[in-house]
């Protein structure tokens, strides 16, 4: 793939990516972003993972309308037993959905006409005595086929949005240990399940950012400081009396010692993801990438943008003797670190919440499709009522049509040789994207003249 080959493509992804234009008004391994309103550069809310799984499994991007019927509806999960009656009333929201259901709609990521995002679910195991007091109910429990799916329609506010989650999980129980990010334009609350009825949150930091890989993050849980944490009523006594935490020698209660996991395998493959990406967003704290006690918020040098984040999402440990892309990498003394940044990554999200603009204009949700490293991250407003043919088309066998293969067809073709391919992609697609942050300030602009005279044509313009 020449120069002049890439630019053809390029015309091409442009052309499928015209989402400025139709403004209306399980995961094998993830990593999540959570940056707070205060540690951004504009007051935007972030929040952002991977959804790495297998190549070969195609993503679709939709809108789910608002619906109002005259029953309450039940939602089946399809990828186990997991049942769930929605209201009557459930409300529009966006959602990236695999293409094929065996397992679940795994709707993944999206954003509410109250600007309410969800990411879910950052997958993560729970020790094994956790498992044993209070075993996941695969079959019938919640699992991230579900999550998006059951929150979206029904919470108007982050905080709304554990509530929910955690009703279900303490009357039907979780299928597996998982972590999710649930964010308004005002605040962030990171959820997450130890054992099938057992869960903790806390809110992000207004100051700080979290980087989440495949474990249980949380660690400290004040359950009578309710501004900050939230989490089931026996949390800590059940611990205590199933020997997963003791006071006398435990020191303060930290909920990922208790249910979670610490072990050599945290050490390769989820620790140096959250070193690094701390590395890359505070490099004036020092830390050794071989370490398991990195801090669960961390404050930046700088304030962050939109492309700092995608940076870290795009990023497999640059530069350093861990990066398994150089030609003729090794991993060190056998040990190679898994990094952010993998082939297998069907979506890569980052959704965006501004609170001084109207829900339909202030939830964008920027949509990488496959290979973060070799990808571009295209925006879709909160208020569109529809997503352009190609990011509703694809099946999990390549086509020449759909927006997800004409991605990771180009990747494909690259990871050829990714150190050559890529000094021709990566620029091209920096390019684009500051060209998209750009025309992004005079959409909101033109959107924000039309939702101040007719809210209603804004949502069909």
């Amino acid at each position: 793939m020449n120069k002049h080959g890439f630019k053809i493509f390029l015309s091409g992804v442009v052309a499928l990516a015209m989402i400025f234009g139709a403004f209306p008004g399980i995961s094998f391994a993830c990593t999540s972003i959570l940056v707070g309103k205060n540690a951004t550069a504009d007051g935007s809310v972030l929040i952002s993972r991977n959804e790495d799984y297998k190549t070969y499994c195609a993503k679709h991007f939709i809108v789910h309308p608002r619906t109002e019927r005259k029953t309450e509806t039940v939602f089946k999960a399809g990828a186990n037993q997991f049942t769930y009656l929605l209201p009557k009333l459930c409300y529009k929201y966006t959602a990236t959905p695999d293409a094929n259901f065996k397992e679940g709609p795994m709707e993944e990521a999206g954003i509410n006409e109250f600007q309410v995002g969800v990411s879910a679910t950052q997958s993560a195991s729970s020790n094994q005595r956790a498992k044993a007091a209070d075993p996941f109910d695969e079959e019938h429990g919640l699992t991230e086929a579900s999550i998006p799916s059951v929150i979206l329609p029904v919470v108007k506010t982050a905080q709304e949005g554990v509530e929910a989650l955690a009703k279900i999980v303490e009357a039907k129980g979780a299928g597996e240990a998982f972590g999710v990010s649930i964010a308004d334009s005002n605040e962030i609350w990171y959820f997450e399940a130890g054992s099938a009825h057992h869960w903790a949150a806390v809110r992000v930091p207004d100051d700080s950012y979290m980087i989440v890989a495949n474990q249980l993050r949380i660690t400290s849980v004040d359950l009578s400081d309710k501004k900050n944490y939230m989490g089931s009523k026996d949390l800590i006594s059940f611990a205590i009396a199933k020997g997963l935490y003791n006071p006398q020698t435990d020191g303060a209660f930290n909920f990922a010692r208790a249910y979670g996991t610490d072990n050599d395998h945290d050490r390769v493959y989820n620790y140096p993801r959250v070193w690094w990406g701390q590395k890359m967003l505070t490099p004036s704290v020092h830390q050794e990438p071989g370490g398991n006690t990195f801090p669960v918020f961390m404050k930046t040098d700088k304030k962050l943008g939109l492309q700092d984040v995608m940076s870290v999402l795009r990023s497999h440990y640059d530069g350093t003797e861990y990066d398994p892309y150089v030609p003729g990498y090794k991993p060190l003394q056998g040990k190679g670190f898994r990094p952010i940044s993998v082939t297998r990554t069907v979506e890569s999200h980052v959704i965006q919440l501004r609170n001084w603009l109207p829900d339909q204009i202030g939830g964008v949700q920027w949509i990488a499709l496959g290979h973060t490293a070799l990808s571009v991250y295209v925006p879709f407003y909160a208020g569109i009522s529809d997503t352009p043919e190609s990011y509703r088309l694809g099946i999990d066998v390549k086509d020449d049509k759909s927006a997800y293969w004409t991605f990771r067809t180009m990747q494909t073709l690259a990871n050829t040789n990714f150190t050559e391919y890529a000094k021709i992609v990566i620029p091209e697609w920096q390019k684009f994207e500051q060209q998209e942050l750009q025309e992004q300030k005079n959409i909101d602009a033109a959107a924000l003249k039309i939702y101040n005279n007719d809210p209603a044509k804004a949502l069909n313009s």
